[in-house]
């Protein structure tokens, strides 16, 4: 039901609002259980005391990994992050989008050094397997 797309567009539009809600009255203790939502569906929204929509997408405010971002797929963080482009000041979207960024970058060089340690542990099993095979063969 949540792949469904229905699911995804109702998703994406929330999560839009959300973002142009943050941007708007800078809420910034965005993490997913202070903005749950009811069977109607509805974000129902709670600890609204934080004033800081940088933090709202980022960080949340134990500067953590709790920002609206941070529950989002990458494919719709460009999205939100377009939606509330009218009311964040320039200074706010160029943190913003300087951090998605960095995130950017840190994951593709971190999927990169997966890449690189899957090939050598590939490597390494191969010689191994091929060490084994040569003593068993040495001893028979």
């Amino acid at each position: 039901m949540l792949q469904s797309p229905a699911s995804k567009a109702y998703m994406k539009e929330l999560h839009c609002q959300l973002a142009i809600f943050i941007a708007k009255f800078k809420f910034s203790d965005v993490k997913y259980n202070n903005y749950p939502i009811t069977e109607e569906g509805y974000a129902a929204l709670f600890d609204l005391d934080e004033k800081e929509a940088v933090k709202g997408f980022l960080s949340g405010c134990a500067d953590a990994e709790d920002g609206l971002l941070s529950d989002l797929p990458p494919e719709m963080q460009r999205e939100a992050v377009d939606a509330a482009k009218p009311y964040l000041t320039a200074s706010e979207l160029a943190q913003i989008e300087e951090k998605m960024e960095a995130k950017k970058a840190f994951k593709k060089a971190l999927g990169k050094s997966a890449r690189l340690l899957s090939i050598c542990t590939k490597t390494r099993n191969q010689d191994s397997r091929a060490k084994d095979f040569n003593q068993s063969r040495a001893t028979a």
